[in-house]
C-alpha cells in the first residue's frame, strides 16, 4: 500500500520508495526535483522517517509553523565563525581544511547550537504539540530534515546537546555550492500549499492567525514563517536570488533572513535586497551575525520564527 504523495503531483509512494530527498523523482511532476515535496497521505499511519513529514491527524486543530532553511554549503564548514570559540566536534565529521583550523567553532555548529536551544527553549510554550517546525537543508540542492513538533522533537532528543549533533551531521552530509533558489521555492511551494490546507494528512489542520492592524491597514497574518540563513553568495548559473513572496505579489512576506559573514560581502548585499520589510516597524526582515556577541540575537531568532512573532530586528527586541 502507498503511504506517501507527492504534494505537487500526487503520486503514491511506498514509505520504502520515498527518495532519501523527500522530493519527488517523477520525471513528469512539475515540481521534480524542486518542490514536489513528499508526505504522508491523509490515510496513513504517521512516519518514523526524519526525511519526510510527520504528521498526527487531528480535525480543525489549529497549527502554526515554521521552516528553517539551512544552509549546508561547504563553506559553512571550511571557516570558523571566530578563533574565541572551540568545536566540539570531532575533525572526521568535516573536510580537510576543518582539521587545520585547530578545532575552531565553525559556522555550522553556530547555527546548529542556535536552533537546537531555541527549539529547546519553546518546552514552556503552550500547545507546543501544534507548533510545526520544517527543517530544510540546502546546498546545490535542498532536501527535508525532518517535519515535526516542537513537543516530538523535545521528547525524541531530550537535550539541546543531542539535538544539535543531529542537526549537524545532517549538514555535514552535504557540503556542495549554493543555490538559495531552490531551498526558496521549496518552502514557498510547501508553506502556500499548508496555507491552503492541501497538504496531504493536513487537509484538516488550519493555519492559525491573527488579524492585526498596520496603520489603518488590516492584515490577517498566519502563524507561519520562513527563516533563511546563509553565509555566502548564490552560484552565478543559478541566475539572481528570487524571493517568490515578492515574485507572486504576496500580501504579506513571510521570509526572514539571516547572513552569517560580513556586512560588506556580496551575498549578504543579495539576500539583504530580496527579504520584505517589517510591516510593524518598516525596517528590513534581516539580520546580520559578524560576530561573536550576535550567537545569542541568532538563537533569539530561531526561537522568534518557531513561535508567535514579528519578522524584523525591532520584533526580537519584543
Amino acid at each position: 500500500m502507498s503511504n506517501f504523495k507527492c504534494i505537487e503531483c500526487g503520486k503514491e509512494y511506498a514509505e520504502v520508495d520515498v527518495p532519501a530527498s523527500g522530493i519527488c523523482d517523477d520525471p513528469n511532476c512539475p515540481g521534480q526535483g524542486l518542490t514536489g515535496l513528499i508526505v504522508p497521505d491523509e490515510s496513513s499511519q504517521p512516519a518514523t522517517s526524519t526525511n519526510t513529514l510527520v504528521i498526527n491527524s487531528n480535525q480543525g486543530k489549529e497549527v502554526g509553523l515554521c521552516v528553517l532553511l539551512m544552509d549546508a554549503s561547504g563553506s559553512m564548514a571550511e571557516e570558523p565563525y571566530s578563533t574565541s570559540f572551540k568545536s566540539k566536534y570531532p575533525p572526521k565529521a568535516e573536510s580537510q581544511a576543518y582539521t587545520e583550523r585547530d578545532g575552531l567553532l565553525t559556522k555550522r555548529e553556530v547555527v546548529t547550537d542556535a536552533a537546537a536551544l531555541a527549539i529547546f527553549g519553546l518546552k514552556n510554550l503552550s500547545k507546543k504539540e501544534n507548533a510545526y517546525i520544517c527543517a530544510i537543508k540546502f546546498d546545490n540542492n535542498p532536501s527535508v530534515i525532518f517535519t515535526k513538533t516542537v513537543d516530538s522533537l523535545i521528547n525524541e532528543y531530550e537535550t539541546p546537546e543531542k539535538f544539535a549533533k543531529f542537526l549537524y551531521s545532517e549538514l555535514a552530509a552535504l557540503n556542495g555550492g549554493t543555490n538559495i533558489n531552490g531551498a526558496l521555492n521549496l518552502a514557498y511551494s510547501f508553506v502556500k500549499k499548508f496555507i491552503d490546507g492541501n497538504v496531504p494528512g493536513m487537509e484538516n489542520c488550519i493555519a492559525n492567525s491573527q488579524t492585526q492592524f498596520f496603520g489603518t491597514k488590516s492584515i490577517d497574518v498566519p502563524n507561519v514563517r520562513i527563516m533563511l540563513y546563509t553565509d555566502g553568495e548564490q552560484l552565478q548559473h543559478y541566475g539572481p536570488i528570487v524571493n517568490p513572496f515578492k515574485a507572486n505579489n504576496d500580501e504579506l512576506d513571510l521570509l526572514i533572513g539571516a547572513y552569517i559573514g560580513n556586512p560588506d560581502d556580496v551575498g549578504c548585499k543579495q539576500l539583504q535586497d530580496i527579504v520584505g520589510t517589517c510591516p510593524s516597524h518598516n525596517q528590513k526582515q534581516f539580520y546580520v551575525m559578524d560576530e561573536p556577541k550576535k550567537i545569542a540575537t541568532l538563537r533569539g531568532l530561531f526561537r522568534m520564527a518557531s513561535g508567535t512573532s514579528g519578522f524584523c530586528p525591532y520584533c526580537i527586541e519584543k
